[in-house]
Formats: C-alpha cells, sequence, structure tokens
C-alpha cells in the first residue's frame, strides 16, 4: 500500500482561504517555468510556498518580512519540487498508471489505521473521540482525504515507482527483523514513567551560605509537615514552593529519567507511588518529592509492529526510486524559465536550453 500519502493524513491542512490568498496577488498567472510544454505559474508557486510555511511553522503566524524572507530563501527549491513533481505526473499519464474506484480510500484506511495503532489508538477510538464530534464517520473521513488532489498525486507517484521497480523497493521479512532489533531500544520501547509531585524551596538566590542553610532548615519543617499522616501534599506545594508546578499542587505529570536532573531522577524512580522523599538537593534548590503514580517500561511485539515497519522502509525506497527517476527525466526534458528567475534556478535555464 503506497505509504508516501501517509504524511499527508494527519499534516497541516491548509485553508482554503489561505491557499486561494496565496494565488491572488499581482502577476499570479505570469509563468515562471515550462516544463516539456506544461506551464508553472507564479500562482501554483506561491501556493507551494504557503503550504511550506504553514508546515514548517506548524501553523504560526509570521510577520510580513519573515514570510517574505522564507519566500526568498526557499523559492528556487520549491519551484525545483514543482518541476520534479511535474515530471513525474507526465510519466505517470504516459505510462497510465490509475487507481481502481474505491483502491485508495481502502489503501488510506489501512494505512493510517496502522499509524493510529502506533500510536496506541485504534480506529473505532478516533472515530468516537474525532470524527463522531465533527458529524463524520470513518468512511467519509478517509473519502475526503483520498478525494484531495495532492493525496492522489501522491498515491500515483508511488503506485508508479513499485511498478516500475519493484524489486528495488520490495522489503524482506530478514530487513523487517533487522531493523526491529536494531532500533528496538530507541524506537520500540517505552521508558520506564513516573509521576510526581514536589515542593522546590529555590536556592538560586542564597548570596551566603548562612541563607542557603536557612532555605534547607525551612524545607526541613516542611518535610516534617508532609510527612504527617493526612498531611495534604498538594495545598503545602501551593504554599511554600518556588516552582511554577506550586499552581498544580506541584504535580509534575508523567516523567522520564533523562526528562530531569540526576539527582532527582535517582530518587523518583527508586520510590514506591505513594512515598515522600527526604530532602533531594540539586543545582536549583531543595526539593521534596512525592511520588503519585508509575508505569513500567513496555517494549511493542515485533509482531504488532513487522507491518508498520515494512511500509516505513518501503517509503524510503520508494522515495530513493522517484528521485532517481524524476533525475532521469529532467536530464531529457525540455524546460525553461521564462521572466525573472529564482537564484537555484538560473544555473539550470542555463544547462536546459
Amino acid at each position: 500500500m503506497p505509504a508516501l500519502v501517509i504524511t499527508m493524513l494527519l499534516a497541516w491542512v491548509i485553508p482554503g482561504a489561505a491557499l486561494a490568498e496565496a494565488g491572488a496577488d499581482d502577476g499570479s498567472e505570469k509563468v515562471v517555468a515550462v516544463v516539456n510544454g506544461a506551464s508553472i505559474t507564479q500562482a501554483e508557486l506561491d501556493q507551494a510556498l504557503t503550504q511550506g510555511m504553514l508546515n514548517a511553522t506548524k501553523g504560526m503566524q509570521l510577520s510580513p518580512e519573515q514570510a517574505q524572507r522564507f519566500k526568498s530563501q526557499y523559492s528556487g527549491r520549491v519551484l525545483e519540487k514543482l518541476i520534479m513533481d511535474e515530471l513525474l505526473s507526465q510519466e505517470i499519464e504516459k505510462r497510465k498508471i490509475t487507481a481502481a474506484p474505491g483502491e485508495m480510500a481502502a489503501a488510506l484506511s489501512e494505512q493510517l489505521e496502522l499509524q493510529l495503532k502506533a500510536s496506541g489508538k485504534s480506529k473505532e477510538e478516533y472515530e468516537e473521540t474525532e470524527l463522531k464530534p465533527k458529524g463524520q464517520t470513518w468512511d467519509q473521513f478517509i473519502a475526503g482525504i483520498a478525494a484531495r488532489p495532492d493525496v492522489t498525486h501522491m498515491y500515483l507517484m508511488e503506485k508508479m515507482a513499485k511498478t516500475i521497480a519493484p524489486e528495488k523497493v520490495k522489503v524482506t521479512d530478514e530487513e523487517i527483523r533487522k531493523f526491529y532489533d536494531d532500533n528496538l531500544e530507541s524506537r520500540f520501547t517505552k521508558p520506564e514513567e513516573v509521576r510526581a509531585s514536589h515542593i522546590l524551596f529555590g536556592t538560586k538566590d542564597a548570596k551566603t551560605a548562612e541563607e542557603k542553610e536557612a532555605i534547607k532548615n525551612q524545607a526541613q519543617e516542611v518535610l516534617m509537615k508532609a510527612k504527617q499522616p493526612g498531611a495534604d501534599f498538594a495545598a503545602l506545594a501551593r504554599e511554600y514552593s518556588s516552582c511554577p508546578s506550586k499552581e498544580k499542587g506541584g504535580d509534575l505529570d508523567f516523567f522520564t529519567k533523562e526528562r530531569m536532573v540526576p539527582e532527582f531522577s535517582k530518587a523518583a524512580f527508586s520510590m514506591d507511588v505513594g512515598e515522600i522523599s527526604s530532602l533531594v538537593e540539586t543545582q536549583f534548590g531543595y526539593h521534596i518529592i512525592k511520588v503519585t503514580d508509575k508505569t513500567p517500561a513496555e517494549v511493542r511485539p515485533f509482531e504488532s509492529a513487522a507491518l508498520a515497519i515494512r511500509k516505513g522502509l518501503e517509503t524510503q525506497r520508494v522515495q530513493q526510486e522517484l528521485m532517481t527517476l524524476a533525475n532521469g527525466l529532467k536530464e531529457k526534458a525540455t524546460i525553461t524559465y521564462p521572466g525573472v528567475l529564482p537564484d537555484s534556478a538560473a544555473g539550470e535555464q542555463k544547462a536546459t536550453n
């Protein structure tokens, strides 16, 4: 199943109005490149730049100056990608690569279910929590994605690569197993986590040893209160802690060992749920730590990861094949750049004229 398209599924979706606005500047119909007789307009380049900008900033609004700098820096590269895409589109048409009715929707559904499973969700959970509130079913959601021209294009590109070079993109069972074993700890093991609350007595403003000792003495007094039967740890944190987490009763939520400074982690991960530490000194000051929950390390079984690994390795190989194919097509193509040239395109015009 084509996996390139999965990158589109949960990615930032640009509202139509934003894209329309992107191509609405003066001169938007100006042709910036001609690829074997097919024109790429300024509007298309602007639209692609806007999409790239929104993806890069995760939708964060840029100032006009920042947006202009982004466009100036990346216009040549984005135009080059549009040219490559056009060459691949022409090859898709030439080879008559198509998708049968329902083929792409079924493939998308399968791939998205894999993606959700990897994040710990099921298709049913996603439909219930994300789609039903919007009045959508799973099938309607998938149909909407499958109807997008960009998704169709990516699907057909991958299908073409698999048609042209099936052996080059094929992934063996041995390769899947090796990838799993090589990446077991970094990608398929969820580390142990602890949830804890703390009360921090900060020492960064202590200018003398006496001032630091006074802070430590106060921390010891509060520690005695915290260990009293029925003590309200959250209330003590709100009253005494100098950490912003005091607003949440000192709660730090779940964290891995690497998230905290070594002294803090060593104490927290050695404690039982409900236990309150002695004073723990770190570079920030003195901490009173209460462990409120723990989750053990969890290894994702090979059987549940194998299909996702296969799709991921296939995607890498398909991308390599498409790049090789596009470069070969470009060498034989007639490409011109009418008008003012983006910097990175200028050399290309000399090479293709």
